[in-house]
C-alpha cells in the first residue's frame, strides 16, 4: 500500500492514499500477491461469470526443496538452491545423476480430489543435459501423461498411455535456459504424482541410461492446483514448505441482473455435516416415493453433476431425507442449490430440528413461507436459488427432509400429486444461523478452516502505530466481528455493543452509525496518542481518549481477531490507510 503524506487535514483537502487495498478490483490471484494467506484448507468462491470455483491453491508440499522427504529420489542426489528460478532467486535444486545404468528420477505425490481437474506446473533447466522427461499421472488410477522436453529450445511432445489424456499442456521459455512447463489433466485417484527425470534424448517412456555424475537437470517451483472446470493454465506460483498454500477468496453475488464482485471474503471455520453433498443417488440419501437421477443438469460449478429428484406417480408424499447429529439447543442451518423452475418444495424435520416447523419455497420466484422456529431464504444465484433454512436443534439427532409440495401454503409433510423433477446440488448442514460458502463432501463430513488473511505493516508506506486513519468499506456486521486487528488481539476496528474501555480498540456501535443493517457500509477510525474518533456511513463522530493503536504490531489481520475468533463472515471491498489523524469532518465525509 502506498500513501502520500503531508496533505491538508481539512474537510476540503483531506490527506489522500494512493493505491489503497481495493479488493473488489483485484482478482483472487492478485489478492494472493497483495496479501499474506495462512489459510489451511481449500475453499470455494464464485467468479464474475457466476461459476463456482476453487480459490487459488498449491497443494504440493516443499515445492522448492527437493532435498525434503516429500520428494523420493532414485538414482539421483539433490543439491539445493543451485540455479535461479522464475522468482529471480536461487531456488532451483540440482538433480544430479548417480553413476550406474538405470533410471534417474525424483518423485512427488500430492493428495487431490479424485475426478477433479488438476493443473500441474513447474520449472526446469538443463545441467549438461538437453532433455527432461516428466511423468504426470494419478497413482493407483488410470491413464498416464508424459512430457518430453527439449531443454535447448523448449520444444516438447505429449505422450499418453493406458487411456491417459491431456486437457492442455505448455512449455514457456523464461529465458536463460529456464522453461516453465504445465499440464492440465483429470485426476483418476486421490494421489497426483510427478516423476521427473533427466534424459539423454527424446523418448516415450521413463529413460534408463548410464548416469553421469556431472550431469542432470535443475528443477523446482512445483505447483499442483485443484482447478475449476474452466481453468487450463497455472495461476501465479506460490511456494510452499510444510503446508499447502490456500489463497484469499472473493465474494461475488448476483443482484438479479449481474454478478457483482464485493471484494475479499473472510469466513470462520465451518463443517458440512452431510455426506455425498452432490450425489443424491447415494444410499446416504433416502428417497420415499421418489427417485434421484445422477448428473442430470449443469451445476453451479459448471459441471453436469446436479441430480434430479422425481416423485413417483400418485398422491403420496414424495421426500428426500438424510440423518444429522446435533447439540440440543444449538442453531443449525440447512442450505442447498436448486434450479429455478415452476415448482414448490418444503424443508422440515421429524421434530428433532426446528420442532414442528416447516419452510415452503417457491422455486419460480424465490418466495418463502416459514413458521414457528424456522427462518428461511432463497438467495439468487442466476439460474439457481441457494435455499437456506435455519432453526434450533430440539434433540441430538433428526432426519431432515426436502419434499415436493403443491403450493406455498402446503401443510407440513403433506401429500401431493406433483412429481417434478426438481434439480438439487451442494447440500450443506452446519452450525450457525446463516450458510457459509459451499464445502463439498463425499464419504465423510468436511471442515473448511477459517480464512487467515493479513497485511504486513512493513508493506504499508508511512505506517505508524501511534497515529493514522483507516477507512474500510465492508458488508453488514452482526456480532462482535473484527474488520482489522493486530497481533496479540490488538483490535483496530471492530463491532461491539459499546465503546470499548480497553486500549488498542475502536468499536462501532449505534452511536456512531449502524453496521447491522443490510447492505454495504463504510467505517473509519482516526487516532493518535491523544485519542480516537470513529464513524460509520457519515454518522455523528464518537471519540474517546484511548490511543490509536499504541503498541508495535507487525501485521494487521483482516476480518478476524488474532486468535482466530470474531470472524467477519462477510466481505471487505476496500481498505485505505492515511498516515495521519484526519479530522472528524474529514472521516465523516469519507464515509458518507
Amino acid at each position: 500500500m502506498i500513501v502520500s503524506p503531508g496533505m491538508s487535514l481539512g474537510l476540503q483537502a483531506a490527506a489522500t492514499a494512493l493505491n489503497p487495498y481495493d479488493f473488489a478490483r483485484l482478482s483472487s490471484e492478485e489478492l494472493g500477491r497483495t496479501l499474506t494467506s495462512a489459510t489451511t484448507t481449500l475453499g470455494t468462491e464464485f467468479d464474475t461469470a457466476g461459476v463456482l470455483n476453487y480459490a487459488p491453491n498449491n497443494l504440493a508440499l516443499y515445492s522448492d526443496d527437493l532435498s525434503n522427504a516429500a520428494w523420493t529420489k532414485s538414482g539421483t542426489t539433490i543439491a539445493v538452491n543451485q540455479a535461479v528460478g522464475r522468482d529471480g532467486l536461487s531456488t532451483l535444486d540440482r538433480v544430479k545423476e548417480a553413476a550406474g545404468t538405470g533410471a534417474h528420477w525424483v518423485l512427488h505425490d500430492t493428495t487431490v480430489v479424485n475426478g477433479s481437474r488438476i493443473v500441474m506446473s513447474g520449472v526446469v533447466k538443463g545441467w549438461n543435459r538437453d532433455w527432461a522427461f516428466l511423468e504426470i499421472y494419478s497413482s493407483g488410477g488410470t491413464g498416464q501423461q508424459y512430457l518430453s522436453i527439449n531443454l535447448t529450445d523448449g520444444s516438447y511432445s505429449e505422450i499418453v498411455a493406458s487411456g491417459g489424456a491431456f486437457i492442455e499442456s505448455s512449455v514457456t521459455d523464461l529465458g536463460g535456459g529456464l522453461y516453465e512447463w504445465s499440464a492440465t489433466v483429470t485426476a483418476s485417484s486421490a494421489t497426483m504424482r510427478l516423476i521427473a527425470s533427466p534424459a539423454e534424448s527424446d523418448g516415450t517412456g521413463r529413460p534408463t541410461f548410464a548416469g553421469d555424475t556431472g550431469k542432470g537437470i535443475y528443477l523446482g517451483g512445483l505447483q499442483i492446483e485443484q482447478a475449476s472446470l474452466t481453468q487450463i493454465a497455472p495461476t501465479p506460483y506460490h511456494t510452499t514448505t510444510s503446508a499447502a498454500y490456500f489463497g484469499p477468496r472473493k465474494q461475488v453475488v448476483y443482484d438479479g441482473a449481474a454478478w457483482l464482485d464485493k471484494g475479499l471474503l473472510v469466513e470462520g471455520a465451518a463443517t458440512n455435516m452431510l455426506t455425498y453433498s452432490e450425489q443424491l443417488d447415494n444410499a446416504a440419501w433416502t428417497k420415499t416415493n421418489a427417485t434421484a437421477g445422477a448428473n442430470a443438469a449443469v451445476s453451479p460449478d459448471g459441471k453436469t453433476t446436479m441430480d434430479s429428484f422425481t416423485g413417483d406417480a400418485g398422491t403420496a408424499g414424495k421426500s428426500l431425507r438424510t440423518a444429522v447429529t446435533m447439540v440440543n439447543g444449538t442453531d443449525y442451518v440447512y442450505s442447498f442449490f436448486v434450479k429455478k423452475q415452476a415448482s414448490f418444495i418444503q424443508v422440515y424435520s421429524n421434530s428433532g430440528w426446528g420442532g414442528n416447523s416447516k419452510a415452503n419455497i417457491n422455486l419460480s420466484t424465490g418466495a418463502v413461507s416459514a413458521d414457528f422456529s424456522f427462518t428461511a431464504s432463497a438467495e439468487d444465484f442466476g439460474t439457481f436459488w441457494r435455499v437456506s433454512v435455519e432453526g434450533p436443534a430440539t434433540s441430538t439427532s433428526s432426519n431432515i427432509y426436502i419434499s415436493l409440495i403443491t403450493d406455498i401454503t402446503s401443510a407440513r409433510g403433506s401429500s401431493t400429486a406433483v412429481v417434478g423433477p426438481i434439480y438439487l446440488w451442494g447440500m450443506q448442514f452446519e452450525l450457525g444461523t446463516s450458510p457459509t460458502s459451499y464445502v463439498p463432501t463425499v464419504a465423510s463430513a468436511v471442515t473448511r478452516g477459517g480464512d487467515d488473511i493479513s497485511i504486513l505493516t512493513a508493506d504499508i508506506t508511512g505506517w505508524d502505530d501511534e497515529i493514522g486513519t483507516f477507512v474500510v468499506e465492508h458488508g453488514q456486521m452482526s456480532g462482535s466481528e473484527r474488520l482489522l486487528s493486530g497481533e496479540s488481539n490488538a483490535a483496530v476496528l471492530y463491532k461491539s455493543t459499546n465503546i470499548s474501555t480497553y486500549n488498542l480498540s475502536a468499536a462501532l456501535n449505534s452511536a456512531n452509525g449502524d453496521v447491522t443493517t443490510a447492505g454495504d457500509h463504510t467505517s473509519a477510525v482516526a487516532g493518535d496518542a491523544s485519542g480516537r474518533s470513529i464513524t460509520v456511513d457519515g454518522a455523528a463522530v464518537t471519540s474517546d481518549s484511548n490511543t490509536f493503536i499504541g503498541t508495535d504490531i507487525t501485521r494487521l489481520d483482516i476480518g478476524k481477531q488474532d486468535n482466530n475468533s470474531n470472524y467477519l463472515n462477510g466481505h471487505i471491498a476496500r481498505i485505505t490507510y492515511y498516515p495521519t489523524r484526519l479530522s472528524d469532518a474529514a472521516i465523516q465525509a469519507l464515509t458518507a
